[in-house]
């Protein structure tokens, strides 16, 4: 067990290791490649897209961790199965009603940001992807079957990079480069999907989604709500300056200001 959880922890460093490299050398390329002003809208889109998928969120990936890590070590598979369809079905909730209030407030954000109305469904997209991957991988986790974190990661940054650059080439501008960083989360989000159901869920039978909804529902929601709260202001805090940036000083401001950031936060990760 003990190997396990060891092994389990070296994979996931490798991962996190793997992201902040590949962050660098994406947003490095990138400012090669196109302007100051297409990477400051297309990252308040990427910082507006992300603090709405924590809130649609609620925290869920972290709260259910705590139910995982027990049915797990029980081998419980086919109860953590409805742990994990139960969490699905909340995030669908969260990202449905987020979503329907960024639709409502569509004309105010594109007269404040200039988001049109195909960057709001990249938004969404964004949005309901960030979502689903941050949950597989938190089962991934709980499994402690993570050999397959660095592989996935490496696999959706490479594809990241190389369609961002093609969309960018193209004269896409910002909505291939939003485009293209939102298929890391999709790219993720499927290969994640795919190896939980082979590997970790294979053999749990299938079984009514809404039969145990309402009681797993009321023990995910007050464990994420409390790692779900801080979570937000950390993201709001970190990220809310981009927006405000962009707002009073325009999108050439706002994209230096964004890769600067970029570069400051990798530097405080590797110190810490």
């Amino acid at each position: 067990e003990k190997k396990a959880v060891g092994r389990g922890a070296a994979y996931i460093y490798i991962e996190g290791i793997t992201s902040l490299i590949s962050g660098y050398i994406f947003w490095l390329v990138v400012s090669k490649v196109t302007t100051s002003e297409i990477i400051g809208t297309s990252s308040t889109l990427i910082t507006f897209a992300t603090i709405i998928g924590v809130i649609a969120g609620m925290g869920i990936h972290i709260g259910i961790q705590r139910f995982l890590g027990k049915s797990f070590s029980e081998k419980n598979i086919q109860e953590a199965k409805n742990f994990v369809i139960t969490s699905l079905l909340l995030l669908g909730i969260g990202i449905f009603t987020c979503s329907i209030i960024i639709l409502s407030f569509q004309n105010w954000t594109q007269s404040v940001f200039a988001f049109d109305s195909v960057l709001i469904m990249i938004a969404i997209l964004l949005i309901t992807s960030y979502n689903s991957m941050m949950l597989f991988r938190s089962v991934v986790i709980s499994s402690l079957k993570t050999q397959s974190l660095p592989i996935i990661f490496i696999t959706s940054s490479v594809a990241k990079l190389i369609i961002t650059v093609l969309l960018l080439i193209t004269g896409t501008g910002v909505v291939g480069l939003t485009l293209g960083f939102t298929l890391h989360y999709v790219l993720s989000s499927v290969l994640l999907g795919i190896v939980l159901s082979v590997s970790v869920f294979k053999q749990a039978r299938n079984t009514n989604p809404l039969q145990s909804f309402i009681v797993n529902s009321k023990k995910i929601l007050p464990a994420s709500v409390v790692n779900w709260i801080p979570w937000l202001i950390t993201i709001v805090g970190s990220q809310l300056g981009i927006i405000v940036v962009f707002g009073t000083q325009g999108a050439n401001h706002a994209g230096v200001y964004f890769l600067a950031l970029t570069i400051v936060t990798g530097i405080t990760t590797i110190m810490n």
